[in-house]
């Protein structure tokens, strides 16, 4: 028996299958909770997307008629995180669900088929790991740009409620000459 890359056959000469069993089930269930909590977390993130872009586009369009060069920007921006993170949110459930399925299939291979117990090492694969930077590197853009088009909205807002207090101020004169 290879001590260090058995098969499920040496461990089961060896008397040590149930145990390895209960940890590969023990990580399988971790796999798949985790693909589970990768779904709700997208479920999720749709709708608050949704109702953030819902939010941004009305707000945007009711402001005014001729909204600034910022004001645009800044819920482009936004929008541009929105798409961010719902890709990032993707990029999350993929690797979930991939890395369950790949658990799957190596665990059934290790114990119907003899492969070694060498072979979970292939589970987290280069794809594995560029998609965990992907997702890491589209939650830090996503922060960047909602941070930075939420500023930008409210800045563009400033010279609209400016001059409409300035308009205010001035219709309150003629009307205060007015009643004189």
């Amino acid at each position: 028996m290879n001590v260090d890359d058995p098969t499920a056959d040496e461990l089961l000469k060896a008397g040590k299958l149930n145990e390895a069993s209960e940890a590969l089930w023990s990580e399988f269930n971790k796999a798949r909770d985790a693909e589970t909590q990768a779904v709700r977390e997208f479920e999720r993130t749709l709708w608050f997307t949704n109702s953030g872009a819902a939010t941004v586009t009305i707000g945007y369009i009711t402001t005014t008629d001729h909204p600034t060069f910022v004001q645009f920007l800044g819920s482009s921006m936004f929008v541009a995180g929105i798409l961010a993170l719902l890709i990032m949110k993707f990029i999350g459930e993929t690797n979930a669900v991939r890395y369950r399925s790949r658990r799957q299939t190596i665990s059934e291979n290790f114990f119907l088929k003899g492969e070694r117990m060498s072979s979970f090492e292939q589970i987290r694969d280069g794809t594995f790991k560029n998609l965990t930077r992907s997702y890491k590197a589209l939650k830090s853009v996503a922060a960047i740009l909602f941070f930075s088009g939420c500023i930008l909205t409210l800045a563009g807002l400033y010279p609209i409620v400016s001059s409409t207090t300035a308009n205010n101020k001035q219709l309150n004169i003629e009307v205060v000459k007015d009643a004189a």
